[in-house]
């Protein structure tokens, strides 16, 4: 593996990383079911960053549902994770390239259409037209 070559960071990556820095402060009581809340807890909050772009304070979300499981004094150590942990984790979002979306059209010998679909249709430029005829069918039927 070369020095400049960086695997993409996941949200996987993300929530187990924020896992791993508050599992040791942890209070000591219940140790099992706390890791587990902790980090099914965790693990949600970054899913919604990932899949809701407009989430409006995910920081806040994390640390008022895992709060009660570490003790007064390591709140403020908890918290200041949580919110590193979220800003990485939106910029890492942030940077990911545009997802390219197939288009839905078939070619004549039956296979899918290689080309990128045109943003606010299915189909691409060569097909675009398709999605007009696809409309007036839909509305037939209704």
């Amino acid at each position: 593996m070369s020095r400049g070559y960086r695997r993409p960071v996941t949200i996987f990556h993300m929530s187990r990383s924020l896992f791993r820095a508050l599992a040791p402060e942890l209070g000591p009581e219940d140790a099992a079911r706390s890791r587990r809340r902790l980090l099914e807890t965790l693990e949600l909050g970054m899913m919604r960053i990932e899949t809701e772009p407009d989430f409006a304070d995910p920081a806040r979300f994390l640390f008022g549902e895992v709060r009660a499981l570490f003790p007064i004094h390591r709140q403020a150590f908890v918290r200041c994770a949580i919110d590193r942990h979220v800003l990485v984790a939106r910029f890492a979002i942030a940077m990911r390239p545009p997802e390219i979306r197939p288009c839905a059209a078939l070619t004549r010998s039956g296979s899918n259409c290689r080309r990128e679909a045109v943003s606010g249709s299915s189909y691409c430029p060569s097909h675009r037209a398709w999605a007009a005829e696809a409309g007036s069918e839909m509305e037939a039927v209704a």
